[in-house]
């Protein structure tokens, strides 16, 4: 019997997520649409000395690899308020568990999270000198 409420729960869950994921990705791929629309009208009342500043390969980039990011966005969009909920939920069930030891493990981890985020931009910024597409944009103007 409990095996079966398993398979209707995940079912259920499926079904309603299923549902979810692809409203979220048609909206997705409308916003993407017409930010590419928007660029491509952009493109096409650019003036001669705004055409000899930007290139051609940059115009590329943002049609095929950055608007593409549009497709995934309101997949995450919960995450900017659920993530603060999730945390304030965690830590008051550590505490409850654990007691203070899980606060200081949670203050700790905390402290460290923005170094880690300026280690990962100098990283980024040494991936992107290095970047063979960064390159290939410069040299695709025709």
């Amino acid at each position: 019997m409990y095996a079966g409420l398993i398979v209707l729960a995940t079912l259920i869950n499926v079904l309603c997520i299923h549902n979810y994921q692809l409203r979220v990705m048609h909206l997705g791929m409308k916003i993407r649409v017409a930010a590419c629309s928007l660029i491509y009208r952009k493109a096409l009342k650019l003036s001669k000395t705004a055409l000899a500043e930007t290139t051609v390969g940059q115009m590329v980039n943002l049609l095929s690899n950055d608007v593409g990011r549009f497709d995934f966005a309101g997949q995450h969009i919960h995450n900017l308020w659920l993530a603060p909920v999730e945390t304030v939920v965690v830590m008051y069930l550590v505490y409850n568990y654990v007691g203070t030891t899980g606060l200081v493990g949670a203050f700790f981890s905390t402290v460290v999270h923005p170094l880690s985020d300026v280690h990962g931009e100098e990283n980024f910024s040494i991936q992107i000198e290095d970047s063979y597409t960064d390159r290939r944009k410069g040299t695709s103007n025709e």
